[in-house]
């Protein structure tokens, strides 16, 4: 299992902790020059004859890529009847640095997406993420920063997007994490802290008639402790503990205050049982609640992800967890999430990859009762044709059935996406 592994395990952990899930440039480890595990999933695995070279720049790597794809979707809108289906052309490049040192690290990147519809061209936007990090290895342990600014689009298919918009739902998300660790012998102990600012546009009805977004501006400061205990090289018992803070913009009126802090205690093992099995699993309880106690959400929290090894071509990949989200409804502050997935990844040839997908999730909010189900179910099939060509075919199917009042919608949404990666 390894150091490096729970150490990827912790990440993960602040991937799903309230506050920190659009750290990406911590969940992705791009920065990190890290020998891997013996035993990788199929789609980690990697492929020194297929994998791109990059551009050494004194003790840089230059890394750039560019994206032209072409999708299908049923349902662009997310309604439960008159769907309108349309055709989208996606375009996208990405260029990143990163160091080439044997201690410490640097990373920098910046990306750029287009999604253009040839039919209802209001839909069609561009977004952009600018990233960067560094790593300080010390004589015990490591200090990791990051920081990243970026211009988004709020996916109409989540689960409360306004669908009274007439046009996709923008955002300003601005962030800064710092992580640090130190071992003491078979104990390794891990702190983190997190702040994230969200900054929405405002938007229209398809009516004409203002449709204000600024109550959901909000600042997210998150802290986390963490502490496992190595009982072998198969196996790490850790507790965690996480507190988080927040802060709504006071000047817009909404019918609830927004405000809230909050706190979670998990406790967990990371497991490697013979090379074919492995994960971590955690559970525990979390908390948050509102300003004098005026609403709360409480009970069951948890993560857990374990891979199986069933052939060396073959990984079968199950997680789950249960966590808290920010609501897009004003007078719902947040709303419980509960998830499983399920996924298959073959390894046809050693250049083409065969994938099946299978997920569940259950939404409840706080405060007004609505509850929300959404399965999907996906297949893909990658194909990395030598170094610098790399195509992406996937179908997605993604439904939503709601209760509890009609804000929530129903709906089925079947998409069709072929992508073309050139890299270098």
């Amino acid at each position: 299992m390894g150091a490096r592994r729970r150490r990827a395990a912790f990440l993960l952990c602040l991937g799903v902790w309230p506050g920190l899930a659009s750290a990406q440039a911590l969940q992705e480890r791009r920065f990190e020059d890290r020998q891997r595990d013996p035993d990788l999933a199929v789609v980690e695995r990697p492929h020194p004859e297929l994998d791109p070279l990059g551009v050494p720049v004194g003790t840089l790597i230059l890394e750039s890529s560019a994206d032209l794809g072409l999708q299908y979707d049923s349902n662009i809108y997310a309604l439960d009847r008159n769907a309108v289906s349309d055709a989208i052309v996606t375009a996208g490049v990405n260029l990143s640095a990163r160091s080439d040192w044997s201690r410490n690290a640097l990373n920098a990147s910046a990306s750029l997406f287009r999604r253009q519809y040839l039919q209802e061209g209001s839909e069609s936007t561009t977004d952009y993420r600018l990233s960067a990090a560094g790593r300080l290895d010390l004589e015990r342990g490591y200090l990791e920063v990051s920081v990243d600014t970026a211009k988004l689009t709020q996916s109409r298919r989540e689960v409360d997007a306004p669908g009274a918009a007439d046009r996709p739902i923008r955002f300003h998300q601005t962030g800064a994490t710092v992580i640090g660790e130190v071992p003491f012998g078979k104990v390794t102990a891990r702190a983190g802290f997190d702040w994230h600012r969200y900054r929405f546009d405002d938007a229209r009805t398809i009516g004409g008639a203002p449709l204000p977004q600024d109550y959901r501006n909000r600042d997210v400061l998150s802290a986390l402790g963490r502490v496992d205990l190595a009982l072998s090289p198969q196996l790490a018992l850790y507790v965690s503990a996480s507190v988080n803070s927040r802060s709504y913009d006071d000047s817009v009126p909404t019918s609830l205050d927004r405000d809230s802090s909050g706190f979670t205690l998990e406790a967990g093992a990371d497991f490697e049982i013979t090379r074919q099995l492995r994960g971590h699993v955690q559970a525990g309880y979390l908390q948050q609640e509102g300003p004098y106690n005026s609403w709360a959400a409480k009970g069951l929290s948890g993560r857990g992800k374990i891979e199986w090894f069933l052939k060396p071509v073959l990984t079968v990949t199950v997680e789950g967890g249960r966590r808290i989200e920010d609501s897009a409804q004003n007078d719902a502050p947040a709303y419980l999430r509960t998830d499983f997935n399920a996924r298959a990844d073959y390894e046809l040839l050693r250049s083409v990859i065969v994938s099946a997908e299978a997920g569940y999730s259950w939404d409840k909010f706080q405060g007004t009762g609505e509850r929300a189900r959404r399965p999907l179910y996906a297949a893909s099939v990658r194909y990395r044709m030598g170094r610098n060509l790399v195509y992406d075919l996937r179908f997605e199917h993604l439904a939503q059935h709601s209760s509890g009042s009609d804000r929530l919608r129903d709906f089925r949404d079947d998409r069709l996406m072929l992508n073309l990666r050139f890299q270098r």
